[in-house]
């Protein structure tokens, strides 16, 4: 599964709905809880970044260490707090607030 640009996305935490604006793939960087804890050197499996507006606001906001699984799910590679599920994006039917140009010839 793609995602793209201008996709309308929420959590399974109960936020969103958010307009993914870019996304950034291929990211090897520790988590957040990976720097607080001092294990901030240690690299992760490729994860993608996901800077999006969210549209009940208008605010910016990231999404930050997702992967695919193998049945096309987006989750967190954090760990998941006690007791709660592991974080996942969830696409809202691949709606499109805007319409995105893939290529500029062709």
């Amino acid at each position: 599964m793609k995602l793209l640009p201008g996709y309308i996305v929420h959590t399974n935490y109960g936020t969103g709905p958010y307009e993914i604006l870019e996304i950034r793939e291929r990211c090897t960087c520790p988590t957040y809880l990976d720097k607080l804890n001092g294990r901030g050197r240690k690299a992760r499996p490729p994860h993608m970044h996901f800077f999006c507006e969210d549209l009940r606001n208008g605010h910016k906001t990231y999404l930050t260490h997702y992967v695919w699984t193998p049945s096309d799910r987006l989750m967190c590679l954090s760990r998941p707090r006690r007791g709660m599920e592991r974080d996942e994006i969830i696409i809202d039917d691949k709606k499109r607030r805007r319409p995105v140009q893939l290529g500029l010839f062709g």
